[in-house]
């Protein structure tokens, strides 16, 4: 009866060793797979050990694959080796759980390995205990009893590690403060101050009066010191006070990314939630001081979600203001979609209800309205003689309509009376040549000359200007993207 038992035990230790190494194969095979289809990765070699090191389901399915071939030995051999091999295989699980966990608290996802860390700790109990000893015991050996003693456990090896442990964790949420309470933007049921509202990219953003919209080469004396490959950058200036929105497409973001993807977070934006909010982990803590200077809370709007910091930081200067700023890091509610937004002033006091407005009402632009809505809107304002502002709507109407002929035409005029390079405007000006030659409505010329440089841009604007009016209708829609 006792050997059929311990036959058993041994049984169910191959099945749990053999179910563990599945389970680390299905992560090895996802993330052989997710290697090979993320190519746009940048990160330090040594981060691509990230995963095995650190999400403790990971590690501990690893190490619990050696119970298989123990428990196998186990059924063959009755040797006191493979029962202490058994019992450290049990305490490196629960070490290396308790490691990590107060590593990198929460990044380390230890609740996904509870079920690891309370078999080991049964499979330790057992294996350190009186059957387990007497099973494993060499043949011959006398029989030895134990005497059980009260105050025994209190003096143990694993008595002193757990309490360290717990002392640690009760020291964390005692030290560390919790995070802030989230910037709540709620809807405004009507803005107080007034303004209006502009397409920039594909988001809608309410300009308050008395803003100016310029591009990042026109927004200061210095040159900005922004990433160059930001699909838009637009600057709202009134005075000393800037307001920059932006997409959040530059390197730091894409290395924040991959770390996010390292640590098996789905976005960015769970990256940083799980920072924000930790409190054991001290390498996670690390971090989370790290980025204490830009976000230190989480903000909440009506159309996004991300982070903020508690009150306007020191500015780094650049194309800000040498003064303060608050920066803004959101989302959409599926993380496909990301906007900066940065209010910079002279004075820690910037304008409270403009940032309540223009955070609270920022959103992606709505799908319904038209490349031809954008398009008149870009047309009047061109025609008041706001070439900075007309630029974004021309943009907008690109964005859903690259084959709006129109639209290229008076980007390229915008372009070249902001003082863009000249390659853009002989890009968007060779588009208007291409798209109006190959549409049969247009029976004047039988073809117009490329442009080739910028010595052909002035002739090309006055032929592009007989064929298109300043109120013409853009192309019948096509379905295209903006780049």
């Amino acid at each position: 009866m006792f050997a059929n038992r311990i036959r058993a035990l041994m049984v169910i230790l191959l099945v749990a060793g053999l179910t563990s190494f599945y389970d680390f194969l299905l992560f090895f095979d996802g993330y052989r797979s997710w290697l090979a289809s993320s190519p746009q990765l940048s990160a330090p070699l040594v981060l691509f050990a990230v995963p095995y090191a650190v999400i403790g389901r990971n590690l501990l399915s690893l190490i619990g694959s050696i119970y298989a071939p123990l428990a196998l030995a186990g059924l063959i051999f009755r040797a006191g080796l493979i029962r202490s091999t058994i019992a450290a295989a049990a305490s490196l699980q629960i070490g290396a759980a308790a490691l990590l966990f107060l590593t990198f608290g929460s990044l380390s996802r230890m609740e996904d390995a509870l079920l690891y860390v309370i078999f080991a700790a049964m499979v330790s109990l057992w294996s350190n205990g009186a059957e387990a000893k007497k099973a494993f015991a060499p043949a011959g050996a006398p029989e030895v009893k134990t005497q059980f003693r009260p105050f025994f456990f209190f003096l143990t090896r694993g008595f002193f590690l757990a309490a360290v442990f717990a002392g640690y964790i009760a020291a964390a949420y005692y030290v560390t403060s919790p995070p802030p309470a989230p910037a709540v933007y709620e809807r405004p049921r009507e803005i107080k101050i007034s303004g209006d509202y502009r397409t920039i990219y594909k988001y809608s953003v309410f300009v308050p009066e008395g803003y100016k919209m310029q591009n990042a080469a026109a927004s200061a004396s210095a040159p900005l010191a922004f990433p160059k490959n930001l699909e838009f950058t637009c600057i709202l200036t009134k005075g000393d006070d800037r307001i920059l929105i932006s997409d959040n497409r530059d390197e730091a973001m894409d290395r924040l990314k991959s770390f996010a993807l390292f640590f098996r977070q789905p976005s960015e934006r769970e990256f940083l939630r799980t920072i924000a909010n930790e409190r054991i982990g001290f390498i996670t803590l690390a971090l989370k001081r790290l980025f204490s200077g830009l976000f230190t809370r989480e903000a909440l709007t009506p159309h996004f979600t991300g982070f903020c910091a508690d009150g306007p930081r020191p500015s780094s200067g650049g194309g800000l203001s040498p003064g303060y700023n608050l920066m803004f890091t959101l989302w959409d509610l599926d993380a496909s979609n990301s906007v900066m937004a940065v209010f910079s002033g002279s004075t820690i006091a910037f304008d409270a209800p403009v940032i309540s407005a223009v955070v609270s009402t920022l959103k992606l632009e709505d799908r319904v309205k038209s490349a031809a809505d954008h398009y008149a809107a870009g047309v009047k304002l061109y025609g008041e003689g706001l070439a900075e502002e007309a630029k974004y709507s021309f943009a907008a109407a690109l964005y859903y309509n690259f084959s709006d002929y129109a639209a290229h035409y008076y980007i390229a005029r915008c372009f070249h009376d902001t003082g863009a390079s000249d390659s853009a405007v002989v890009f968007h000006l060779n588009n208007a040549v291409t798209m109006i030659s190959a549409n049969r409505f247009f029976t004047g010329p039988a073809s117009l000359k490329p442009v080739t440089g910028p010595a052909d841009i002035k002739s090309a604007m006055e032929e592009l200007s007989k064929l298109i009016a300043p109120a013409a209708a853009p192309a019948v829609p096509i379905p295209g993207f903006f780049f």
